[in-house]
C-alpha cells in the first residue's frame, strides 16, 4: 500500500512538474511588433500552427500574426548589422517602402516623354546613372569601413575571394537593372511596379527548388493569383495599345521579364551571401558594388551602344556632354534614390528573405501606381486596367496573411 502511495504521489508530482513546464514555455508574453513587419514575417514562417497551454492543456491553434518561428526571425548577425546603424527592423521596412516608391517616381519624372510637352528634350544617357551610383556606393562602403574599424577595415574591404563570392549577385543586379533602365523608354513607373511583382511567385518557385523551402497548398494558390494577375494587366494594357492601333511593345516586354527573372535569381544568391556569418556588412556591400560597377561599366561603353547608339557617351557629336550629358536635377535625384535603395535593400536582405523583400515592395506598388494615375493617360481611361493592378497588390497581401 505503501509502495502505491509513493507510486500515485509521484506521479501526481510529475503531472505537476510537467504542467508548469508548459505553462512556462508556452504562456510567456511577447511583445507584439508593427503590422508592417508582421506582414514580412508572415511570409517567413512556414507552419501556420503553434502549440500553446491553455487550462493547463497543450492544445494546438493557429500561430498568431506577429509570432516569429526559429525560421522566420532575424539572425543575430543581421539584428547585430541593422542595430550597428541605428535602425530597428520596423523602421527599416518602412524606409524600404518609401524608397522603393521614390525611386520609381523619379525615373518617371527623370525621362523625356514625347507627349508630354513639358518634358521633351535630350534624354540623359540611362547606364551613366547606374555607373556613377556604383561609384558612390563603393565610396560609401569604404567610407562605414574606415568609421568603423580604420585603415584595417578599409583594406579588409579588398578581398578577392569575397569580390568572387558576389561577383554572379553583382552580375545578375548590374545587368537586370540596366535592363530596368532601358525599358523605362517603354513604360511608365505603374507599369514597371505591376509586372515587376512577378518576382514574388518567381522568388518563391526559385527558393522552394534551390533552397528547400516549403509552402502550404494555400500559399501556391495565392501564388498563382499573383502571376494570373499580372499577366492580366499585361494583356488588359496590349489590348488597349491595339485598340488605338498600336503594336505590342515586346521590345519592353523581353527587357522587363529579364529583369525580373535575374533580379530573382541574384536575390536568391545573394540571400545566401549576405547571412555568412563573420563577415561585416560594409565588407560585402563593397565586394557587391564593385562588381557592380564594372559590370554597368561594361553596360555603358560597349552592350548598351551596339543596341541603342543614343545611349553611346563615346559619340561626341551624339553626346557632347560625355558620361554627364543632359544631366539635370531630376537626373541628379535618380542617382541618389539608387543609392540609397542599394543600401536600404540589401540592409533588409541581410535581415529578412528576399521574398519578405518582395511583399515589401508589394506596399509600394500601391503608393506608385496611384500617383502615377495623376499623369498617366491610359490609367484614367481604362478603369478596369486599375482595379487589376490594386489585385495583384491585394494578393501579394494576401500571401502574408496566407502563411
Amino acid at each position: 500500500a505503501s509502495s502505491l502511495s509513493a507510486a500515485a504521489a509521484a506521479a501526481t508530482l510529475g503531472r505537476r512538474s510537467a504542467a508548469a513546464a508548459a505553462q512556462t514555455s508556452f504562456s510567456a508574453p511577447r511583445e507584439r511588433p508593427s503590422l508592417g513587419l508582421a506582414l514580412v514575417r508572415g511570409a517567413l514562417r512556414q507552419q501556420p500552427w503553434c502549440y500553446a497551454d491553455v487550462g493547463g492543456s497543450i492544445v494546438r491553434r493557429p500561430r498568431p500574426l506577429w509570432s516569429v518561428s526559429a525560421a522566420g526571425g532575424a539572425s543575430a548577425a543581421a539584428r547585430q548589422a541593422v542595430g550597428a546603424w541605428g535602425i530597428s527592423p520596423s523602421l527599416l521596412i518602412f524606409i524600404f517602402i518609401l524608397v522603393d516608391a521614390g525611386q520609381a517616381l523619379a525615373m518617371d519624372w527623370a525621362e523625356k516623354r514625347g507627349w508630354d510637352d513639358s518634358r521633351k528634350g535630350n534624354q540623359y544617357a540611362r547606364q551613366s546613372v547606374l555607373v556613377v551610383h556604383s561609384g558612390l556606393a563603393i565610396l560609401s562602403g569604404l567610407a562605414a569601413a574606415a568609421n568603423s574599424g580604420g585603415w584595417e577595415a578599409v583594406k579588409q574591404c579588398i578581398d578577392f575571394r569575397l569580390f568572387m563570392k558576389f561577383l554572379p549577385v553583382s552580375l545578375c543586379f548590374a545587368t537586370g537593372l540596366s535592363l530596368k533602365m532601358m525599358a523605362v523608354d517603354h513604360f511608365q513607373a505603374g507599369t514597371i511596379k505591376i509586372v515587376g511583382q512577378m518576382r514574388l511567385p518567381a522568388i518563391a518557385l526559385l527558393s522552394a527548388l534551390l533552397l528547400g523551402r516549403r509552402y502550404s497548398p494555400a500559399q501556391w494558390q495565392v501564388i498563382a493569383l499573383i502571376s494570373t494577375s499580372c499577366i492580366a494587366f499585361v494583356l488588359l494594357k496590349g489590348q488597349g495599345r491595339r485598340n488605338e492601333g498600336k503594336s505590342w511593345k515586346w521590345v519592353g516586354l523581353s527587357q522587363l521579364f529579364s529583369w525580373v527573372v535575374l533580379n530573382c535569381v541574384g536575390g536568391i544568391i545573394a540571400e545566401h551571401s549576405y547571412k555568412a556569418k563573420g563577415v561585416p556588412f560594409y565588407q560585402q556591400k563593397v565586394a557587391e558594388d564593385v562588381g557592380h560597377l564594372l559590370m554597368s561599366l561594361l553596360m555603358l561603353y560597349v552592350i548598351v551602344p551596339h543596341f541603342q547608339p543614343s545611349e553611346n557617351v563615346l559619340d561626341r557629336k551624339m553626346r557632347p556632354g560625355g558620361l554627364f550629358d543632359s544631366w539635370d536635377i531630376r537626373t541628379v535625384v535618380v542617382c541618389l534614390f539608387l543609392f540609397v535603395d542599394a543600401w536600404v535593400g540589401n540592409m533588409l536582405l541581410k535581415e529578412f528573405s528576399g521574398l519578405a523583400r518582395s511583399i515589401a515592395k508589394a506596399f509600394s506598388i500601391a503608393a506608385v501606381y496611384l500617383v502615377s494615375l495623376l499623369y498617366s493617360k491610359d490609367r484614367r481611361s481604362n478603369p478596369t486596367l486599375t482595379l487589376m493592378a490594386f489585385m495583384v497588390v491585394q494578393t501579394s497581401v494576401l500571401f502574408a496573411f496566407s502563411s
